[in-house]
């Protein structure tokens, strides 16, 4: 090898090493993520006949994905929900939606169900780089205190065109 290409494969290897850990992110397909919500949350309880109560809550926290490069980690996140709870205190059924905006200022929204700790959820729509944004997946209960503290996992896939 003469002199002259030693430069040359030397940033050919740099270039290839800055590129290789680079997320799939904008138009380049499916990407799969997941990690935590970890919120504090308000709740109102309103009793119905026979004994089940609906429970709505405000949750407010942060998006923290295991990837911390994804366009989704560190997002400030406020959801809205209400959930049947039975007369033993156990989830019946629930849904809501989610708000979320990111260290730039673009906001993702998000629909969610309960289906007993946990469900499925799913993008609804965004802005910014958020804006057609497509995809979703599974959330499950994690630890929960009694003042309103917790922490959910979530895994699923997105698309941003």
């Amino acid at each position: 090898m003469t002199l002259r290409m030693q430069p040359l494969l030397i940033l050919a290897g740099a270039a290839l090493l800055m590129t290789a850990h680079v997320p799939e992110v904008f138009g380049q397909g499916e990407v799969s993520v997941k990690g935590k919500f970890t919120f504090a949350a308000s709740s109102e309880s309103v009793s119905l006949p026979g004994g089940p109560t609906l429970q709505r809550a405000v949750s407010n926290g942060i998006i923290l994905t295991d990837d911390p490069s994804s366009p989704l980690n560190e997002s400030a996140t406020t959801c809205y929900g209400a959930t049947v709870m039975s007369a033993g205190g156990e989830p019946v059924a629930g849904s809501g939606h989610c708000e979320a905006i990111d260290k730039d200022g673009d906001v993702w929204m998000l629909w969610w169900r309960n289906d007993a700790h946990g469900g499925p959820w799913g993008y609804m729509n965004g802005t910014g780089k958020f804006e057609g944004i497509e995809g979703g997946g599974t959330w499950a209960e994690g630890p929960q205190w009694p003042d309103g503290r917790g922490i959910n996992t979530w895994e699923g896939t997105y698309t941003l065109k």
